[in-house]
Formats: structure tokens, C-alpha cells, sequence
């Protein structure tokens, strides 16, 4: 009979580790991309073995009467510190000498917010549209150690108040996942990133394993004569979950019981079960496991800091492929270094003198960080590779800080006052409103320009990927409630207030099919009437994106309120980040840039070609409604040939299709004549 020794040293957990961490790898590096959509779950692999392990030791700890929250949290500091103090260290260092103010400013943050184990939160707080993409981040992987150490700070206090009042731990621990998994349904449908980041949220996995260790605490394993079959069920989980789970999906949710359960039956099946013994229990798959934990912070920062000093520009998918190859073994070597060298040797110092050591460097570290950030990432800092004119041009990108508030309203779901911005001149009787998706958000500094020069109060209301039409729902997007209703909402003040205008902007082609900077990324269109349900890829939304158009018309019609829809902006055809130009620039020249930034620029004909459907589209419906007008803005963000990436020394596009405040003020003269005319203002 298979049986679990208490508390005996398992090499299968090690090799379990590994499963975890290569998972994790494989998805980061995107090795088969298409196939592996769910490696990321071996991040909650992690958090059931945590669960099983610490909390057997508590146990174990509480009924000998040696239980010292003390040293709980020593051996929390020398299991956790070392490793992480090398990885801050070095993220403080290279990001010093390779990015630019604003990238060091967001890296500095996320290294004092490591340090604080605080990631997760700071992650969700960034989570709107124009924060930086995921592999610009080298320190995202750290929200889940922040997540595991939050849940440390509560747990052993629970667990101590159990077993005080002698209540029993198994059904106190089924109540506690009972609720945190409840809680995850609910934000599974309400807010998939706080589901995603929040410590409540993923309880239910660290209680999972928690649950394990009080069972084999009093009594062993379960279901013991079928121990193999279990390790086979449970692996045979885990693998449905790579490859079905995808990053997409509202996850944890109820996606996450398949690593989970796979864990614990895995767990609970015991190092002599076949999987276990002859997998997992094998000396590549325990090395690899002894020294996952620093694997897992080295291989993403040195990912990321890669792609960002490189730049994942155009022509440079050959370094993109080497380092394929490059990073994971340099993550492999740094790893088994920090092992044998830093986390061995001081497991062996003595206890209290070594924790204080540590714990004192992580605070001096994340005080650097939080200088850093109140410094505004030092940009003009000794001994970076780019010089001063570079970090002049890099400040164009930057988002004004009246486009960063009134943005991404979903943040706050509960209170719809907060939903809305008034932008010019808020004490006059002219009112219009403005709203639609991240485009919308572009506009935003011209919209406030306009409103100031010419005496006109604008609502303002954008959110990421919200389409800005009536009675339709953008499935695909996790906050299409909070969009729907912002929707309503601003229908809703338009009839009644004495709503001048509404103008609408958004990203159209998006909304059928032709995406051209984001070809793998597909939105869903369907009428809330139930009248049509399509998927928007090869052109197939435009029947329902009509609907919408013609409702939307139609309701501010029948109010006799003007509406302008402002047709979109150019769209470069290269993903290239202008920030990524500019690093390469630093170690060229001016020339050199100016060629770079015109090979890349999207053509004339090509940007003509790309918009010509959802134009024609909204050219054709506009003419069926009175009071509705089109305003074209090629004119001004292009040339005879090409829609140039900037003019007279500044950036026009944040990225590859959100223009920047110096292109919304390109946009200005335009928009001001348009609007001049339909309000009849000299």
C-alpha cells in the first residue's frame, strides 16, 4: 500500500516543480504557441505544492507547541530573499544603463513594489489599455510571489485560531476555499484582472494544498490502492490544461480546477505511485526542481530585458529566434549559480543573523526603487547608452496626464459619476459629448484643446476596446458590461441634458475583422435584441457592426441631436514601437533613424486600402441619417506617400495605432473647423 510519510524529504515534489517552471518557460519563450496556450498554469502548480508544503509544516509545529511566528518568518526570508535581492539587483542595474526615463520610472516602481510584495496590486492598478505591453515589464512574473507571501501573512494566524478553539482544520479549510473559489466565480465574470491578480482569488489553490497536508496529517493518503492511477489522472489534468486553457479565458474561473486537482491528486498519490517515482523522481527532474524558484525569476527578466534593449523591431526577428535559444540556457546557468552559491550556503548561517541581513537589503533595495520612481525614472542619469537627445525625443510619447484619467471607467464599476470627464471650458451652457474606444482616448487633448478655445463643455467617456455603438455587446472583451452601460449612460445624458453634439471615435476596423497591427486578436460582435450573433474575423461583424451604426444613428435622430464620427487614424503595418526605434537610433545616428522610421511608415495606398470597407461603410449609413457627418483626418497625418511615424521632432503614434498628444494637435485644425460648422460658432 502507497502510503504519505509525514513530513519525510518527496524528490517526486521537486520533480513536480519542474513540470511547473519548463511549463512556464515553454509559454513565456513561446515554444509551440499554438499548442501550449495554457503553460502559464504551472504558476498555480506552484501554489498548491506551496499550500501542501508550509501548511503541513504549521501543523506539524502547532500540535508540538513550537510553533514561533518568528521564525516562520525567518524561513520565509532565507527560502525567499536571496534569490530575489539578485534578480532586483540586477533589473535596478540594467535597467540604469539601457532604458529610458519612463520605462526606469515603471521598472522602479515594480522594484520597489517586489520588494514590498505588492506586485499584484500595482499590476492591476496598471491594467488599462495604454500601459506597457507584458514582455516591457522584466518584473511581472513577481505578482505571484507577491500573491503566495500575502497569503502567508493570514494564513498561519487562521490556521493558529483553528486549532485554538478546536475547530476542525479539514472542514475550516473546505469553508475557506469554498469561499475564495466563490469569490473567483463572481470577479471571473465582473473583473477578470482583479481574478487574475488578487490574493482572495487564488486562496482556493493555496488551500487546496493546505486541505492535502491536514488530511495526511490524521490520515495519511486517500483512495491509497490507487495511487498510480491517480498520478496518471493527475498529470493527464494538468496536460489537458496546457494545451486547452488559453490567456484569453477568464481565468482562474473554473479553469484553474484542472491544474489544481491535477496537483493534489498528484500530491496525494505518493512518491511510490508510478508517474512520481519514474518521472518525476528522476535526477534531471529534481535538479531542475531544486532550482525552479530562481529559474522562474531569471527567465523572465532576462526575456524581457532582451526584447526591450534589442527591440523586437523590424528585421530583428533573427535575434528574436536566438534568443529563443540564448535566454533559456543563460536562465538555466544563473539559476543553478544562484542555487549553489547564494541559497545553499546561507541556509547554513546562523538563522536569526542571516534573515535580518536579508530582510535589511530587500528594504534598501525597494527604497532605491521608490526614489528612483519619485525621480521620474533619473532620465538624464551617467553611464546610459543613449544619449540626452534620444530621451528629448522619447518624451513625446508620453500620455497627458488629463488622458490618463479619463480612461478605462470600468475600474469603477460602482460608481458612475466617476465614469464620465468634463473636458474645456466646464462653465458654459454648450455641451457635447465624446466617447469611444482607446481612439477615442488619443483624442482627448484636442477634444480639451477645443472645448477651452472656443467655450464648450464636453463629457468624455473612453474605454479599452469598447465600441461605442447601441444595442451591441463586444463578447470577447472581459468588461463589455462596464462598456455597455457606459454606453447607455451617455445615451441617456444626451437626452437629458441639452446635448449640443455627440462625437464618435473608435478603432472601426477592429470591429470587423480587418486588424492589421493585432492579426491573432479576434473581438465578437452581438446584438443585445438577439437578432444577430456573428464573429467579426474575415469580415463577417460588418452585419452586426451595422446594426449597432444604424441603432446608434437612429436613437440621436429621433433626439435631433448632431452626431460626427470621426473616421480613424492611419495604422502602421509594422508593429514597430517608435521607443524601440529610438534605442536602436542611440547607438546610430539621427539619419539613420529618419530611414528607419520612413521604411517603416505605412503607405498612402496601403492605409487608404485598409479603411476603405469600414469607410465606405460609414459613409454609406451616415447618408441615411440628417445631422450625421464624416470627418476624414488623412489629410493631415499624411503625405503623397506614406503616414509618416513623426513630424518636426516628435512622435504622431504612441505605438502602432494610438496617436500621440502631439498628433492629436495635428488633428486639431481639422476638428475644430468640422465642429465650428456643425454648432454654427465664428
Amino acid at each position: 500500500m502507497n502510503t504519505i510519510h509525514k513530513y519525510a524529504y518527496r524528490p517526486d515534489i521537486d520533480g513536480l516543480r519542474a513540470l511547473a517552471v519548463l511549463a512556464v518557460i515553454a509559454y513565456h519563450y513561446e515554444y509551440a504557441k499554438d499548442l501550449l496556450t495554457g503553460g502559464f498554469i504551472g504558476v498555480d502548480i506552484f501554489f498548491v505544492i506551496s499550500g501542501y508544503l508550509i501548511t503541513g509544516i504549521l501543523i506539524k509545529d502547532f500540535e508540538a507547541h513550537r510553533f514561533s511566528i518568528v521564525q516562520f518568518y525567518q524561513r520565509r526570508v532565507r527560502r525567499i530573499f536571496p534569490a530575489l535581492i539578485i534578480i532586483l539587483l540586477f533589473s535596478l542595474i540594467i535597467g540604469w544603463i539601457f532604458l529610458f526615463g519612463n520605462e526606469y520610472k515603471t521598472l522602479s516602481q515594480h522594484i520597489a513594489a517586489s520588494a514590498g510584495f505588492i506586485q499584484n496590486f500595482i499590476l492591476w492598478s496598471e491594467s488599462g489599455y495604454f500601459d506597457l505591453s507584458s514582455i516591457q515589464k522584466p518584473l511581472l512574473h513577481l505578482w505571484s510571489l507577491a500573491v503566495e507571501e500575502q497569503f502567508y501573512i493570514f494564513w498561519p494566524l487562521m490556521l493558529w485560531v483553528i486549532l485554538h478553539y478546536g475547530w476542525s482544520i479539514t472542514r475550516s479549510i473546505i469553508f475557506i476555499i469554498s469561499l475564495s473559489f466563490l469569490i473567483n466565480l463572481w470577479y471571473a465574470h465582473q473583473d477578470k484582472v482583479i481574478d487574475f491578480y488578487f490574493p482572495i482569488t487564488r486562496a482556493w489553490e493555496l488551500m487546496a494544498g493546505a486541505y492535502l497536508a491536514s488530511i495526511h496529517h490524521y490520515r495519511q493518503s486517500f483512495f491509497s490502492k490507487y495511487s498510480s492511477l491517480q498520478s496518471w489522472l493527475g498529470l493527464g489534468l494538468i496536460i489537458v490544461g496546457f494545451f486547452t486553457i488559453h490567456p484569453e479565458y477568464r481565468f482562474p474561473g473554473v479553469w484553474a480546477v484542472l491544474p489544481v486537482l491535477g496537483t493534489v491528486l498528484l500530491l496525494n498519490a505518493g512518491s511510490n505511485s508510478f508517474i512520481n517515482r519514474y518521472v518525476f523522481s528522476s535526477p534531471i527532474a529534481i535538479w531542475i526542481g531544486l532550482i525552479s524558484y530562481p529559474l522562474y525569476l531569471w527567465h523572465w527578466a532576462l526575456w524581457s530585458f532582451s526584447l526591450v534593449i534589442i527591440g523586437d523591431i523590424r528585421g530583428n526577428d533573427f535575434y528574436r529566434h536566438e534568443l529563443k535559444v540564448a535566454a533559456p540556457l543563460l536562465s538555466f546557468l544563473l539559476a543553478w549559480l544562484t542555487y549553489k552559491y547564494l541559497e545553499k550556503p546561507i541556509r547554513s548561517t546562523a538563522k536569526g543573523k542571516s534573515a535580518l541581513v536579508l530582510l535589511s537589503a530587500v528594504i534598501i533595495i525597494g527604497l532605491d526603487g521608490l526614489v528612483i520612481f519619485q525621480q521620474e525614472g533619473i532620465p538624464y542619469r551617467p553611464f546610459k547608452i543613449f544619449d540626452d537627445k534620444a530621451e528629448q525625443y522619447i518624451q513625446t510619447l508620453a500620455l497627458s496626464p488629463i488622458a490618463k484619467k479619463c480612461h478605462d471607467f470600468y475600474k469603477k464599476p460602482t460608481h458612475p459619476e466617476q465614469w464620465f470627464c468634463e473636458l474645456g471650458d466646464t462653465q458654459s451652457g454648450i455641451w457635447i459629448i465624446t466617447y469611444g474606444d482607446s481612439h477615442a482616448q488619443s483624442m482627448i487633448p484636442a477634444f480639451n484643446r477645443y472645448g477651452k478655445e472656443n467655450h464648450v463643455q464636453i463629457i468624455h467617456a473612453s474605454e479599452s476596446s469598447c465600441l461605442p455603438l447601441l444595442r451591441l455587446k463586444v463578447i470577447t472583451v472581459s468588461h463589455n458590461l462596464s462598456c455597455m452601460s457606459i454606453i447607455e449612460k451617455e445615451a441617456t445624458i444626451a437626452k437629458s441634458k441639452k446635448i449640443s453634439m455627440v462625437v464618435l471615435v473608435a478603432n472601426w476596423t477592429r470591429y470587423i475583422g480587418k486588424l492589421t497591427t493585432q492579426p491573432n486578436k479576434r473581438y465578437q460582435l452581438i446584438s443585445i435584441d438577439n437578432i444577430i450573433s456573428i464573429d467579426n474575423s474575415s469580415l463577417q461583424g460588418i452585419p452586426a457592426f451595422t446594426y449597432g451604426l444604424e441603432k446608434t444613428l437612429s436613437y440621436y435622430n429621433s433626439l435631433d441631436i448632431p452626431v460626427l464620427l470621426l473616421e480613424d487614424n492611419p495604422q502602421q503595418m509594422e508593429p514597430t514601437v517608435p521607443i524601440h526605434l529610438l534605442r536602436f537610433y542611440s547607438r546610430n545616428n539621427q539619419q539613420h533613424l529618419e530611414q528607419r522610421l520612413n521604411q517603416s511608415a505605412v503607405s498612402i495606398q496601403n492605409h487608404i486600402k485598409n479603411q476603405a470597407t469600414i469607410n465606405g461603410i460609414l459613409e454609406k449609413i451616415a447618408t441615411h441619417y440628417p445631422n450625421t457627418y464624416i470627418l476624414n483626418i488623412d489629410k493631415v497625418l499624411c503625405n503623397s506617400k506614406t503616414c509618416p511615424w513623426d513630424k518636426d521632432g516628435e512622435f504622431l503614434y504612441y505605438d502602432s495605432h494610438h496617436l500621440t498628444t502631439a498628433g492629436s494637435m495635428l488633428v486639431y485644425p481639422l476638428l475644430k473647423e468640422k465642429l465650428n460648422n456643425i454648432l454654427k460658432i465664428n
